[in-house]
């Protein structure tokens, strides 16, 4: 990585090898009741809905961003999620059951 500072006197450039570790806060999800989970529409410009959660059963759905930060929480028993309060850009959904398993884990990109 590269840093030129420049000012009426000239210029600098200092340059330093940096290591990038690759890690996410996010586990792959596992499958369950012998089907995944689909979420669209994908793209999407703020609701989102699923299938392949169990019928009825309230989850926690987690919206994290690339950084594996969470920036959204909040509980949905109809199988639909309201994402437009968020700024455009790329999200990972996750849904979590009561037992606080996460039964799904996908990428979503919020336009």
């Amino acid at each position: 990585m590269c840093l030129t500072v420049s000012n009426q006197y000239g210029s600098d450039t200092k340059c330093k090898t940096v290591w990038v570790e690759q890690t996410t806060s996010l586990p792959p999800a596992p499958s369950f009741g012998g089907g995944d989970v689909r979420l669209w529409p994908n793209p999407t410009t703020g609701m989102v809905q699923w299938s392949g959660s169990p019928a009825g059963e309230p989850v926690a759905v987690r919206v994290y961003n690339q950084l594996g930060v969470l920036v959204l929480e909040q509980t949905a028993a109809e199988n639909q999620a309201d994402l437009g309060g968020l700024p455009e850009g790329i999200y990972f959904v996750s849904l979590v059951n009561r037992q606080g398993k996460r039964i799904a884990s996908k990428p979503i990109l919020l336009q």
